[in-house]
């Protein structure tokens, strides 16, 4: 699915009707993901400024990052994404919010 608004193109793919990624032209700095969150206190600005240096160091991306450490929840991390979605916003973390929560529930099932 794309749309266009403001000139601003967001493409969203579904796969099963999961959504696994989605990208946007444009990228606001008060709409990244690590700002969201911590805007919506799903995360400290403290464990954002460490994640942001295990991504730097890592070249993973930031949700993978937050999971892997602990500094957020799969739930904290589809719903920060949800807020993105809904502003148009750019995320190369869509990608990971299917799989993860998608492992998060097997782990769940399997425990």
């Amino acid at each position: 699915m794309v749309s266009a608004v403001d000139n601003d193109v967001v493409q969203v793919n579904f796969d099963d009707g999961q959504l696994v990624s989605a990208e946007s032209s444009a990228q606001r700095l008060d709409t990244r993901l690590g700002t969201v969150l911590v805007k919506t206190r799903r995360l400290s600005p403290e464990n954002l400024a460490r994640a942001l240096e295990l991504q730097a160091q890592t070249l993973q991306r930031l949700g993978h990052v937050l999971l892997k450490n602990n500094f957020c929840s799969p739930q904290d991390l589809r719903d920060g994404l949800d807020i993105q979605i809904r502003q148009g916003t750019n995320t190369d973390d869509f990608m990971l919010v299917g799989r993860l929560a998608s492992n998060s529930s097997q782990d769940a099932q399997d425990s």
